[in-house]
């Protein structure tokens, strides 16, 4: 009889230590939920809503880059008073002419787009074009000439041999010195067929620049 009565003492304590268990883990296990309460509240979520966003005149980087970009265009784009780009001139004199002058026949045309004076030389910016039926001979038909019809010894530039059918040449540069003309004020141009004592087409009063 004596031998039985321990058992229900065992199974009391038993009791105890189970509930003291429960109840210290329930205690840790509260007061850890506490301590991850208070720390997530020291930590600042990101708003990801691009609604919920601050507006770019509270943050300071916005108006960094808005200064950055003020001093960039003054630096690309503001001139000051009195330091105004310079532009150098042109080398040689042009003369102040009616250019360009031209004249037409029979779906030829001859041009003088400029005469201007270089390094103690008048040089001749000359452009033809032929739309007639047949090729146009040019070498030694093309001539610059005093006002009085004398032929001059210039160096020719950009001159073909003869000219197709529809086609031009555009650049063609007749060069020679000053001193060659003396008191000429002006020059002419003529285009010459083989054997004709006319010439075919001849451009007249073609100003000489001064060399000033």
């Amino acid at each position: 009889m004596s031998s039985s009565s321990p058992r229900p003492l065992t199974g009391l304590l038993v009791l105890v230590l189970l509930g003291t268990t429960l109840g210290t883990a329930l205690g840790f296990a509260f007061w850890g939920y506490r301590l991850g309460q208070d720390a997530l509240r020291q930590v600042r979520q990101p708003l990801l809503s691009p609604s919920l966003s601050p507006p770019a005149a509270e943050t300071g980087g916005v108006a960094f880059l808005k200064e950055a970009e003020v001093v960039r265009r003054v630096k690309a784009g503001m001139v000051l008073p009195g330091e105004m780009p310079t532009t150098e001139p042109k080398p040689g004199v042009s003369s102040p002419g009616p250019f360009p002058i031209s004249r037409q026949a029979e779906g030829v045309t001859l041009m003088v787009t400029g005469v201007e004076q270089q390094d103690g030389a008048i040089v001749v910016a000359v452009k033809v074009r032929n739309d007639g039926a047949y090729p146009l001979p040019l070498q030694r038909h093309l001539l610059l000439e005093t006002a009085g019809g004398q032929a001059l010894e210039v160096v020719v530039e950009g001159l073909p041999v003869q000219l197709a059918p529809g086609n031009e040449a555009p650049a063609v540069r007749m060069t020679l010195p000053v001193t060659t003309l003396g008191t000429e004020k002006s020059l002419a141009l003529t285009l010459r067929e083989a054997g004709a004592a006319a010439p075919y087409l001849r451009l007249s009063d073609i100003p000489i620049p001064s060399g000033g």
